[in-house]
């Protein structure tokens, strides 16, 4: 069976010049759609970077939360922020890396102007927002869990029922 993407011998040859107001160039990509993604280019690439400060920043900031903690809570509270510091430094890393592959398949397709090189820098952006959606959706998940448990928490405290 043939793939969508597969030429057809038998098709008329893609329009070039405009359609309606836009246009197209000889790879199908028009020219708007170049100018556009390439105008938001640098403002992902900017947050992409902004992202691995961030991740590098919240790692240094929960080794230092271990150090200050521990001595003021105990060893164990220390090690608790530490490990919850780094695993969100960490989980920011991935938005970042598709945030900046994104940026170069925007730079090729400013470079190839085809078809597959839009498809490419479209399916990075894909892949960021939906790392970004479940990542979203498992926090509010853990939101609701804390929430719920607060609600018990403070019923059993009104009832006199805490465990000392």
């Amino acid at each position: 069976m043939a793939s969508e993407f597969e030429s057809n011998p038998y098709e008329s040859p893609a329009p070039t010049g405009s359609i309606g107001s836009v246009s197209v160039g000889a790879s199908g990509v028009s020219d708007e759609t170049i100018q556009l993604l390439k105008q938001t280019r640098p403002w992902v690439r900017l947050l992409g970077i902004l992202g691995f400060i961030g991740c590098v920043l919240m790692i240094l900031a929960g080794i230092g939360l271990c150090v200050t903690m521990s001595q003021q809570r105990g060893a164990a509270f220390g090690i608790g922020m530490m490990i919850t510091y780094g695993v969100m430094g960490l989980l920011y890393i991935f938005p970042s890396i598709y945030l900046l592959r994104y940026a170069k398949h925007i730079r090729a397709l400013e470079q190839n102007r085809t078809v597959p090189s839009l498809n490419e820098a479209l399916t990075a952006q894909k892949s960021f927002w939906k790392f970004v959606g479940m990542m979203f959706a498992i926090i509010f998940v853990i939101y609701g869990v804390i929430f719920v448990v607060m609600i018990f928490a403070g019923a059993l405290g009104a009832f006199n029922l805490a465990v000392p």
